[in-house]
């Protein structure tokens, strides 16, 4: 007997069996939760289910090519894709059926259940917090061990905060020059924020000197497993000050000896790389899907 699977659109989705489903798995991230898909997608998105919500794939998709549907990355997702055991004959029947439905597809996650010979993939770290803070720390990088013994006489501190203005003034001037991002991308962040703030799936911190001068301020959304590290800027006084590592380091602190993972969120950018890589995570690797018209 062949495994069977549907389609679906947004509202005909159990938000109950398929929330429990994402928490239920290893891969579950917040990223297929069903509030932060509608407020990264503004609700546009399908999603193909298993028999008993087995397995599920979210697919956000959008009409800008010619009025006709595709499935994309919406901003802020580092990873989507299914979740859930896939055996091989149904994976590419669900290929198969999307390659009919979508005119252009993309999509990176961790496809952990599917055949992964030959698709692009792209680095992501996490650090386990679960042991004592001195043995983390013990595994950092010379380099990061030394920026930190710096900020000691510089007398700086961490300050939890709802200026999510103050971020996103800060975060736009600095990234508008240094990524593709647009206007539009920018408000569907701040929605995306809000959101978390609103649900208590995201905190706000600043880091500041002795003299109170913002150095960095950063975002991160938190579920029952992963602290994540998404979004964020310094000043121009803030990388003197070590501000990054500075904060990195006080969230290594305040969560070691918990269940939780600290999501670096990867990063494509060398030196990016090379400092998250300094905190001694584990490298864990996500891959790209892609078909139809580019």
């Amino acid at each position: 007997m062949q495994s069977k699977f549907c389609f679906l659109s947004r509202t005909e989705i159990d938000e109950d069996r398929w929330n429990e489903k994402v928490k239920s798995l290893p891969g579950g991230k917040i990223y297929w939760q069903t509030w932060y898909l509608d407020a990264v997608t503004d609700s546009r998105w399908d999603a193909l289910i298993g028999e008993n919500y087995k397995w599920i794939w979210p697919l956000p998709y959008n009409r800008k090519l010619f009025g006709l549907k595709q499935v994309y990355q919406p901003v802020l997702s580092q990873q989507l894709g299914p979740l859930g055991k896939i055996d091989g004959v149904l994976y590419h029947r669900v290929l198969s059926f999307l390659k009919r439905k979508y005119v252009r597809f993309y999509q990176q996650g961790p496809f952990l259940d599917v055949d992964i010979a030959g698709m692009p993939h792209r680095i992501n770290m996490e650090l386990h917090l679960n042991r004592p803070y001195q043995e983390i720390y013990r595994d950092f990088g010379r380099g990061l061990k030394q920026n930190l013994k710096r900020t000691i006489p510089l007398n700086l501190k961490v300050r939890a905060t709802e200026n999510l203005v103050g971020l996103m003034d800060l975060t736009q001037k600095e990234l508008a020059q240094k990524t593709n991002l647009k206007s539009s991308d920018f408000a569907r962040i701040r929605t995306v924020l809000e959101k978390g703030l609103e649900n208590d799936s995201g905190i706000i911190y600043e880091v500041l000197n002795a003299e109170n001068e913002l150095l960095n301020i950063s975002y991160f959304f938190i579920d029952d497993r992963y602290i994540y590290n998404v979004y964020g800027a310094s000043t121009e006084i803030g990388p003197e000050h070590y501000a990054m590592p500075f904060l990195l380091n006080y969230l290594v602190n305040k969560h070691s000896e918990t269940l939780m993972i600290l999501d670096f969120e990867g990063s494509d950018i060398p030196g990016v790389q090379k400092f998250f890589r300094s905190f001694g995570p584990d490298v864990i690797w996500y891959y790209q899907l892609k078909f139809g018209l580019f």
